[in-house]
This record gives structure tokens, C-alpha cells and sequence, in this order.
């Protein structure tokens, strides 16, 4: 992966606009499928790019890639959505960065990140680089009912500020359990 790629779409808002790793630990908790398969995988990235269409319509010039990856590392779902002209490459780049916060954490990338900020930390001081990781939203663990050793899946969106990335990819598994 190239050390340097476009960042322009990941607007970070000031930090007391921003979700606590607590609150978003909590809302992780929350989002726990009753079964994970290739049929739920279609469903969840198809209810993700229904509610980035509903969200940004064409004339908005919006946006965004979704991806949903097993652990294990199968491609369940890709696709690009929204003005071709806003996506590209390096969203796929920050896919794969974002992935590897969850592969190796556990966690969600935006949580990772907030932790390290409010510890007023940098990725360096965890002996990480980026963009092999990137702690921003879009990335979000799908946990299964009964697994509790580490999730299986993440959805990972990249293209919208990373409040809006992750939000939507919450919002997809939401809309999947009907919360």
C-alpha cells in the first residue's frame, strides 16, 4: 500500500464533536447479528448502499466505496457508489487500513481512534504506522450471537467524513436487525 494517499474525504471535526470510545464501545455491544453468512453479508452491504442512495442523492456528488470482509479475509461485498468522479483508489486503500484496525483489535477503527486521542496518543506509540492502519470511522466489527472471541466480519465504508462513514455503516447493520 502507497505511504501516501489522498485524506481529503476523512474531515475530522473538533473533538468535543465527537463520539466517546465508551459511547461507541457501547454501541458496538448493541449491534450483534443472530447469524453471519454470505446471504446476510449481500443483505447488510445491499442495505448500506440503500441508505447512502437515500442519504446522498445524485445531485449531492457524494461518494463512498462499502466493503464487507470476514476476518479470515473473503470479499463479501464491494461496491463503489455515487459520483464515480469521489471514488477511487485510495478509498480502497483506506478500506484496507481501516480493516486492519478491526483485524488486529477487535474493535471499530473510529473506537480505536477516539482511544487514542483521548489518551493523547499516536498511532506510533502502539508501534503502528499508517496508512497499514487507519483509526477513523467507517470500519465496524459484525459480531455474532454466542461469539464472543472476536467478531467475524466488518463493514467498512470510505469516501464521507468519518462521522458519515461510520454512521452508515451502524446505520446498515441497524437497518439488518430492524433496531
Amino acid at each position: 500500500m502507497s505511504s501516501t494517499f489522498s485524506s481529503n474525504h476523512h474531515h475530522l471535526r473538533s473533538m468535543s464533536a465527537q463520539p466517546s470510545s465508551s459511547t461507541l464501545a457501547a454501541e458496538e455491544a448493541q449491534l450483534v447479528l443472530p447469524s453471519f453468512t454470505a446471504e446476510d453479508a449481500w443483505a447488510l452491504g445491499t442495505a448500506a448502499r440503500e441508505i447512502f442512495l437515500e442519504r446522498f442523492p445524485p445531485a449531492s456528488g457524494r461518494g463512498a466505496v462499502i466493503a464487507i470482509e470476514s476476518l479470515t479475509g473473503h470479499s463479501l461485498f464491494r461496491v463503489a457508489v455515487g459520483d464515480e468522479g469521489k471514488v477511487g483508489p485510495d478509498n480502497w486503500h483506506w478500506v484496507a487500513g481501516k480493516l486492519a484496525v478491526v483485524r488486529r483489535f477487535n474493535q471499530g477503527s473510529f473506537r480505536f481512534g477516539r482511544t487514542l486521542a483521548e489518551k493523547g496518543k499516536v498511532l506510533a506509540d502502539r508501534g503502528l504506522t499508517f496508512p497499514e492502519y487507519a483509526p477513523f470511522g467507517g470500519a465496524v466489527p459484525i459480531w455474532v450471537k454466542g461469539v464472543t472471541v472476536a467478531p467475524v466480519a466488518a463493514i467498512i465504508v470510505s469516501g464521507l467524513t468519518q462521522e458519515e462513514d461510520h454512521e452508515l455503516a451502524v446505520d446498515a447493520i441497524k437497518k439488518v436487525l430492524n433496531l
